[in-house]
């Protein structure tokens, strides 16, 4: 399968802020967020984060969700040719 620039750039993108990703985590649903994301949007009281995707509510782990490593490794990573 080959991609454009556009679609590669646009995988880059969290979902929430629609900024590129700052230190990818994944939720228990399998959606990818930004940690930036995930810490604004936690009550001071509370570790549980409601998540945007879908409306649950997710408890947040002591040391938080885990990194996605795929999407990490994509934004550091630049494709040798990009076909259009």
């Amino acid at each position: 399968m080959f991609y454009s620039q556009g679609d590669i750039d646009n995988l880059k993108i969290c979902q929430c802020c629609g900024e590129q990703y700052d230190d990818p985590r994944i939720l228990p649903c399998g959606e990818t967020i930004c940690n930036y994301c995930i810490n604004k949007n936690i009550p001071t009281n509370n570790n549980e984060f409601l998540c945007y995707f879908c409306k649950k509510i997710h408890a947040i782990p002591l040391d938080g969700f885990p990194k996605n490593k795929i999407v990490d490794l994509f934004l550091c990573t630049k494709p040798d040719i990009i076909y259009r």
